[in-house]
């Protein structure tokens, strides 16, 4: 029996790469397909441009309702993908970027392993002119082809071996039962994408490249990072803390949450204003009444193993501010050349 996908592809004001987006996908070999797009409010020709597409292809449904944020029109997208059937698989595109020809594959380990209810795959990160950039600043290559139990991908994802994004798998719709982006906050994937993979039973890693996601600086993701970011990050991490409490997780749960309270402190580290110092002590204060419960031999091996020390012995935001200093310094005396 073959795999029945809906493509999800939340949009607002992407006249300029929607196009490419959608092509991506009439583009796959696999064609048992339906791609809903949901204009969230442009005020651009981005509807314009969908509807064109849609008007040439059946397997495209537009929607368009007024502009509300990506985690509103993420779960408006859910319960529409609900109503094609209970055993579709979803798959998230985000209008700037493209899916690869992965539909087949997706398919085809689908139908092998009837038990695995998502699948994970790898990614490459590119720039807006279409040359790749570096695989340590965004993606995580997986080791090889591997079935593993929900909780071990869940594992997996506090520790940062699976990244947070809802465009790097293809899940069962049931999997986003009980789930709910958070309406009129960041990180709505941060704050969802572990209930997801808690709702599953297997979990397949496929080593297959099955995305392009577009990106001018790969750099940037701290230089406009607000304090309202930081909030809502405290927020989010407190929200996984609470969730994963009575599940056996707490060890793998403090690795999560240490990594992204590095986060916080990295992104803030350039800044001296007061409001970002009362953040940096609540961060601070969260680490230390939980810092008991990380395990050495537990995120020995994470990627994030360095900058989890550097926050045990309080030395992140030295070193980093330090790092940022001697960046600023070099570019200062390139360019004075």
């Amino acid at each position: 029996m073959k795999t029945k996908f809906v493509i999800l592809l939340p949009v607002y004001n992407g006249e300029d790469t929607i196009g490419r987006a959608i092509e991506s996908v009439l583009n796959q070999t696999y064609r048992n397909f339906e791609m809903i797009i949901i204009n969230d409010g442009s005020s651009d020709s981005t509807l314009e441009v969908c509807r064109k597409y849609a008007e040439s292809n059946n397997q495209i449904e537009v929607v368009t309702r007024e502009n509300r944020g990506l985690a509103s029109a993420r779960n408006l997208g859910i319960k529409l993908a609900g109503r094609k059937g209970s055993d579709i698989k979803v798959v998230w595109l985000d209008a700037d970027d493209e899916l690869c020809d992965i539909l087949g594959d997706l398919n085809d380990e689908f139908v092998s392993n009837p038990e695995v209810d998502a699948i994970f795959y790898d990614y490459d990160v590119v720039k807006s002119d279409g040359k790749r950039v570096d695989n340590r600043y965004l993606c995580q290559n997986f080791g090889g082809n591997e079935k593993i139990k929900g909780k071990e991908a869940l594992k997996k994802i506090l520790i940062g071996d699976i990244n947070n994004y809802m465009w790097a798998f293809a899940a069962d719709i049931h999997c986003y039962q009980g789930v709910y982006f958070p309406e009129g906050k960041k990180y709505e994937d941060l704050a969802t994408l572990y209930k997801i993979v808690d709702n599953t039973n297997f979990v397949f890693m496929m080593k297959r490249k099955g995305y392009k996601y577009y990106v001018d600086n790969p750099n940037s993701l701290s230089k406009n990072f607000t304090h309202q970011d930081a909030y809502d990050l405290l927020d989010t991490i407190s929200e996984v803390d609470e969730y994963l409490n009575d599940k056996g997780l707490l060890d793998y749960t403090a690795i999560f949450e240490a990594i992204y309270l590095c986060n916080i402190i990295i992104s803030l580290s350039a800044k001296k204003d007061k409001e970002s110092k009362k953040i940096n002590q609540l961060v601070n204060r969260y680490f230390e009444e939980r810092r008991h419960r990380l395990k050495f031999h537990i995120y020995r091996k994470s990627r994030y193993a360095k900058k989890i020390e550097l926050m045990k012995w309080r030395l992140i935001e030295p070193v980093y501010g330090l790092k940022r200093m001697i960046k600023n310094e070099k570019i200062g005396n390139y360019c004075a050349k």
